[in-house]
């Protein structure tokens, strides 16, 4: 059962990054057309990056249950100190970056420290499935 949600909450990490790639994309290919051609968008794209903007808040809060809930069951009802641990306070801060720049009514300028925690996310989830008692 926890294995399933170690392989929910990296189906949820991977979703969430998709907005952080398909914005460039979509940046990318803004610059290079013209002012004719940005008239014609590509619709699926357009598509894909509204459906991951709508559900980015609903899956990053999905991140934090599934992540808690696998470290849980995977170490018998209890929770140590581990390299998991570390990554769900990771999904933490990256939820208490969101909230911060909610309250402020400023997300954008937060943004950079948002996108600079998901980095540091995937080096926490490499490290935990390859060294999970690291810090034992």
């Amino acid at each position: 059962m926890y294995i399933g949600f170690a392989w929910l909450t990296v189906v949820l990490a991977i979703w969430n990054f998709l907005l952080f790639l398909v914005r460039r994309i979509w940046k990318v290919w803004r610059k290079r057309q013209t002012a004719k051609e940005k008239k014609v968008q590509p619709r699926w794209l357009k598509i894909l990056l509204t459906a991951l903007q709508k559900s980015h808040p609903l899956t990053g809060l999905l991140m934090v249950v599934t992540g808690i809930l696998h470290g849980y069951l995977a170490l018998g009802q209890t929770l140590m100190m581990h390299t998991g641990l570390l990554l769900w306070i990771g999904i933490i801060a990256l939820l208490g970056i969101r909230l911060v720049g909610l309250a402020w009514k400023s997300f954008r300028k937060w943004r950079i420290i948002h996108i600079g925690l998901d980095f540091a996310f995937w080096g926490l989830l490499i490290l935990h499935l390859t060294q999970p008692w690291l810090i034992y």
